[in-house]
């Protein structure tokens, strides 16, 4: 799988990066080459959009203080687990986790 950090494999221009937590490298390890390749295209859609609507503003606060934002999606039966820091321009992975099926 790619290196942790991967804006040099964004579209040119994506000022977020897209960077893998240890846990979720653990988890992403379970999953098919194509599954990766479905949340790996997502992120990095998400890292575009971002720069697009979003752009990076540092900020002088001090880092105990900054907070990141966490979102989630669900794609091919995974629940996916990021987090969003608009200071540092970047997306991270935190979770991959088997969606639950609803039983009707």
């Amino acid at each position: 799988m790619p290196g942790m950090r991967r804006s040099r494999d964004l579209q040119p221009g994506t000022a977020y990066t897209v960077d893998i937590s240890p846990s979720a490298w653990s988890q992403l390890a379970t999953l098919t080459t194509e599954d990766y390749g479905i949340i790996r295209g997502r992120l990095d859609g998400i890292a575009v959009e971002l720069t697009a609507t979003q752009p990076p503003q540092p900020s002088i606060t001090p880092r105990e203080a900054r907070g990141t934002d966490t979102r989630a999606f669900v794609v091919e039966g995974y629940a996916v687990l990021y987090s969003v820091d608009t200071e540092r321009g970047r997306v991270t992975l935190l979770e991959v986790t088997r969606r639950i099926q609803d039983e009707d």
